[in-house]
């Protein structure tokens, strides 16, 4: 097993199939299709804004697009009337499709749910994927709706058991936008996490991405939208972790809550996600990697790093890293994972497990005469990554880049 890490469940864009019936409620959307005619658009315009939106339906999806004009406003919503009780629920969980990586910032989101008296909101940001149209889920906790509406100061809590409307803003983001949802469903438990695939084809990409994200966030942040702020951060985050190989968020992110309730948390969370990009530009910039090696760069800057067994602490602290780990299968050596891959967090080695070893060579037999290859001509027709090299180790323990060991 070349790798795993650290695992965590919090609020989180996800790209998987669609929900079943059985594990959800849907609000509109979905198998059934839209309720065309509930939905609704308000703009700025009510307060002497000059942002434009439309909503219109196509392919299954509600699209929601418009133009967010900052000068005199800044925000557009969807909205629909809706009656239900949200008391002992999950959350809600928003399937949409992912927008296309273009070096824009994802757009970020609030789903409002009102009471009749009291709205509060919880934020997301669309996610990102080689190509426009992937699914992608958000799912949002019911505990996450914590941010009041515009004059809602007096307001406590929302009134779970008469929620009354549902509305989609888009705030703060000057331009033209489209979102396109394809359902709004609530659940009983939270759903699985894999967010969507994603491939740069160069570090200046990735770092013309967190250019802009951090452009989007801080205006945002300064708007005070600290949760749309959060949101896009933790998305481009989850983007990098997936375009370098690694299944879940990193510890650099996941350490932080999922939602920031009031000031003071909203502020230790958005400067801390602030400080792992700024941390991930700085190794970007030292490293210059090639697209294929993005695991090396990020693994320290964003805790990507860590290690497989509990024995690694032991083992390091032993000297045993520049060693192999015997793997057992009822009781006969089956091979050899060398230390250092996988207990990279104890014995220092986060940026070189995600490496070829220049050194190696495997000698094969070809057309009846001997041939070696090197790790950057592997895999291919004759060496496999499984295949065991000498002393019971296989390949992908020295190709570890070429192997894609890191994920």
């Amino acid at each position: 097993m070349p790798s795993s890490f650290l695992r965590s469940n919090f609020l989180v864009l996800l790209s998987c199939s669609a929900l079943s019936a059985a594990s959800a409620d849907y609000l509109d959307g979905g198998p059934s299709g839209w309720d065309e005619s509930s939905w609704r658009v308000q703009t700025d315009n009510v307060m002497g804004g000059r942002s434009t939106a439309s909503v219109s339906f196509s392919d299954g999806a509600l699209v929601f697009a418009g133009n967010i004009n900052l000068n005199g406003g800044g925000f557009a919503n969807v909205r629909k009337n809706v009656s239900l009780d949200l008391t002992g629920r999950a959350g809600i969980v928003v399937e949409m499709e992912a927008d296309a990586l273009e070096g824009k910032a994802p757009l970020a989101m609030n789903l409002q749910l009102s009471d009749g008296r009291c709205s509060f909101s919880a934020a997301f940001a669309v996610p990102l994927a080689t190509r426009e149209g992937v699914v992608a889920r958000a799912f949002l906790p019911t505990a996450a709706f914590d941010k009041r509406g515009y004059g809602n100061w007096w307001c406590d809590r929302l009134k779970l058991s008469s929620v009354r409307a549902v509305r989609f803003y888009v705030l703060y983001q000057g331009g033209p936008f489209v979102a396109r949802i394809r359902s709004v469903s609530i659940v009983d438990r939270p759903p699985s996490i894999a967010p969507p695939a994603i491939a740069f084809t160069s570090w200046g990409e990735a770092e013309a991405l967190l250019s802009s994200t951090i452009q989007a966030g801080v205006f945002m942040w300064n708007k005070g939208y600290r949760d749309l702020c959060i949101a896009v951060y933790r998305s481009v985050l989850e983007s990098l972790a997936a375009a370098a190989g690694f299944e879940v968020s990193c510890s650099g992110v996941t350490k932080f809550p999922a939602h920031a309730v009031g000031n003071s948390a909203e502020q230790t969370v958005g400067m801390g996600l602030r400080l792992v990009i700024d941390d991930v530009r700085d190794a970007l910039a030292e490293k210059k990697p090639a697209a294929d090696e993005l695991g090396a760069a990020l693994d320290a800057a964003m805790g990507c790093c860590a290690d497989e067994m509990k024995k690694c602490v032991r083992l390091a602290k032993k000297g045993r890293c520049g060693g192999w780990i015997p793997v057992k299968k009822n009781g006969a050596l089956v091979e050899k994972w060398r230390t250092e891959n996988h207990c990279p967090k104890s014995c220092d080695s986060c940026a070189e497990r995600c490496a070829d070893d220049a050194a190696f060579r495997i000698v094969k037999t070809v057309g009846g005469k001997s041939k070696k290859f090197r790790c950057a001509q592997i895999p291919n027709a004759h060496v496999r990554c499984t295949d065991m090299a000498p002393k019971k180790r296989r390949v992908r323990e020295f190709c570890r880049a070429s192997c894609k060991f890191c994920g």
